[in-house]
């Protein structure tokens, strides 16, 4: 496995590392016309606007995004990309540029895009994620988006005890790496998004059950909003709550701390061809009701 972290100044990040082959459940997925106003019905806490081709000078105290893909082939063909890059067949409302991820041939557990340098996030104020976000051509659409808390994520040493603002503990995996969650699986598809080294279930206070949800994205340009309460953990020992790690947060049907996010990724399934476009992340809540009228937003299937 690699990581690097991306500067976002539309220098591509490459990662060679195996090959593959992939194509697309979802190549024939009916188009939506883009609507600029659907956000209107929502007040947005953007986090990163993700269109920035040239960086202000503060940027290294910005969040970075942190690229991985892995392969088994000797033939070192795999890849996860991540840019800035223009819009070159119109604009976003009205946005030029927005990030892209590229990938293929990543035939081990795939391949992964996220933050690890938010701190602790607070976001309790608020509904759940939003984004634009296009897929297009032959490509992969379904992708993971995973939350990490003080419950779930560490940057601390394998086996070191939980210090603050950590609740959990990290435990060495088979690989000698840090332990993982095992696999997970779209219960919509049954397809295995991303797989897993664990071979025997996690202590309860272990760290990396994070939250997860599972989106399917079409090939055009849609406002897509995914509610806090969508993002689960798997059914492990180290699922919250529990005897070691009784905190929990508040926001309605989920156990995820939102007044302290600490990690956010996005992953790929195992042979995927990405081509994802995002633009604008952003926390969102209902803004008051003013007319009647649906805001015609694409929203995440709910619990």
């Amino acid at each position: 496995m690699a990581a690097r972290h991306s500067s976002r100044s539309g220098v591509f990040l490459a990662l060679a590392l195996g090959a593959g082959g992939g194509c697309t459940a979802y190549s024939t997925q009916k188009n939506l016309p883009l609507d600029c106003n659907v956000t209107n019905a929502y007040q947005l806490r953007i986090v990163d606007k993700l269109n920035e081709l040239t960086l202000p000078p503060q940027a290294p105290t910005q969040p970075f995004w942190t690229t991985a893909d892995h392969s088994v082939d000797a033939g070192g063909t795999g890849s996860m990309y991540d840019a800035i890059a223009p819009i070159t067949d119109g604009s976003l409302c009205g946005t030029t540029a927005a990030l892209e991820f590229t990938g293929a041939h990543n035939d081990d557990w795939g391949s992964l895009s996220g933050y690890s340098t938010w701190g602790t996030l607070d976001a309790s104020a608020y509904e759940g994620l939003a984004f634009w976000a296009r897929s297009p051509g032959n490509t992969s659409k379904s992708f993971t988006m995973l939350f990490g808390d003080p419950n779930t994520y560490s940057a601390g040493a394998v086996d070191a005890p939980p210090m603050a603002p950590y609740n959990c503990k990290n435990y060495p995996s088979a690989d000698g790496g840090v332990s993982s969650s095992g696999p997970i699986v779209d219960p919509g598809t049954g397809q295995v998004l991303s797989s897993g080294s664990l071979t025997a279930p996690s202590p309860p206070d272990a760290c990396n059950n994070y939250y997860q949800a599972v989106l399917t994205v079409t090939n055009d340009w849609q406002f897509y909003t995914i509610p806090f309460a969508q993002f689960q953990q798997t059914a492990e020992p180290n699922r919250v709550p529990n005897a070691d790690l009784a905190t929990v947060g508040t926001a309605p049907g989920t156990s995820l701390i939102t007044s302290a996010l600490m990690l956010f990724e996005l992953r790929f399934p195992r042979e995927a061809v990405i081509d994802l476009w995002m633009s604008n992340l952003a926390f969102y809540r209902k803004a008051p009701v003013t007319d009647a009228g649906t805001d015609g937003a694409i929203d995440a299937p709910h619990p």
